[in-house]
């Protein structure tokens, strides 16, 4: 075996270790937990609660806010870009959504509760709640576990692209993993904690079949984290593929003049959706393969392992940095010293010239002083 071959036979020894060791302590790792948005069902004819008091409304030809009086000017902020996030959303799905919508601001969780529809009352990690029938998205100020304040736009561009995607196909049925991986796009792709469990799925062959993700989606939190990362990874993979926009665009449009959804995307691209999984898995591990991207609480001895890889190449340009600066004063020396030799040359009286007075002789053309 030849060195270069050895030395690939040891990375991807050293990658498949770390991908188990990985895969193994990703349920403690604390990224693992469940996603912070969620879009429900809820039949139209079901009312909607009356905004507690210290909430105010307000309305324009598009959209109607019910927010708390006292974070008017945040939600000012979100009704400002509200109609460009529908415009980029629209690019992204080939038709602008100015529909009307209804959306409601609570203050935290709890008041999330009270402006949900009663037949579909959001879960209780969530942050975001779209229902896309009813042209209906609920905020948290709040979320649920940490009380800190969520990206509010990022959250709203999550929500706005359920409800966009489901007008744009006229309601008709679209998996879970389709629509949920399409609002993770267009919010802004994937997190570190979903990166990571990408990672660690695709490595350690644990990613999760298409066919189960089309049912349900799990509910263990860390495949919940895997189920939201492949399902962004590989709606993104048909974003990316050669005219993969206008493939999607006329899928959708299939699928508003009545086609099903795995007809319309076999039509679009040209290949059913198992050939398009099986060259998504293949891009997949030619990404993720070689690296360990996936750090966490648990893998010290990885994380001591970057700690040495970034040392070592810290040390080094320290050392670089060192030896320029002893040339750099070694230069300077150099000139320092040429420029006093100069002066010193300068001030120094001429060599004594031979008194005439002294008397010489010539011998074989040379002159010698007789002393």
């Amino acid at each position: 075996m030849g060195l270069a071959a050895l030395r690939c036979s040891t990375r991807r020894a050293i990658a498949t270790l770390l991908c188990a060791l990985s895969w193994t302590l990703a349920p403690l790792q604390a990224g693992a937990q469940a996603p912070a948005d969620v879009a429900l069902e809820s039949r139209e004819a079901s009312p909607l609660p009356d905004a507690p008091r210290g909430y105010e409304t307000a309305a324009d030809a598009r959209a109607t806010w019910i927010y708390p009086r006292a974070a008017r000017s945040e939600v000012q902020e979100l009704r400002d870009v509200l109609p460009e996030l529908r415009r980029e959303i629209g690019a992204a799905l080939g038709a602008v959504d100015t529909a009307p919508l209804s959306l409601r601001v609570a203050t935290g969780p709890e008041a999330l509760q009270m402006l949900a529809p009663a037949d579909a009352p959001p879960p209780g990690y969530a942050s975001g709640v779209a229902y896309p029938a009813r042209g209906l998205i609920l905020l948290s100020l709040t979320a649920p576990e940490s009380g800190e304040r969520p990206a509010m736009e990022s959250l709203l561009r999550h929500e706005l692209a359920h409800v966009a995607l489901h007008r744009r196909v006229r309601g008709a049925s679209v998996p879970r993993w389709f629509t949920e991986g399409l609002a993770v796009q267009l919010a802004g792709g994937q997190n570190l904690a979903r990166i990571r469990a990408l990672w660690g799925a695709s490595s350690g062959d644990h990613l999760l079949p298409l066919s189960q993700l089309s049912r349900s989606f799990p509910s263990r939190a860390f495949e919940v984290n895997v189920a939201y990362a492949q399902s962004a990874s590989l709606v993104g993979y048909l974003m990316r593929r050669p005219d993969g926009r206008e493939s999607l665009s006329a899928a959708f449009d299939e699928m508003a003049q009545g086609a099903a959804f795995d007809d319309a995307i076999e039509h679009a691209y040209g290949m059913d959706l198992g050939a398009l999984e099986a060259h998504w898995r293949a891009d997949l591990q030619e990404r993720y393969h070689s690296w360990p991207l996936a750090f966490g609480g648990g893998s010290v001895w990885l994380l001591a392992i970057l700690m040495l890889v970034v040392g070592f190449f810290r040390k080094r340009r320290r050392e670089k940095i060192k030896l320029a600066h002893w040339a750099e004063e070694e230069r300077a020396l150099d000139s320092a010293l040429s420029a006093v030799d100069l002066r010193l040359l300068q001030t120094l009286p001429p060599p004594p010239r031979a008194d005439a007075s002294v008397p010489s002789v010539e011998h074989e053309g040379q002159r010698h002083t007789l002393h």
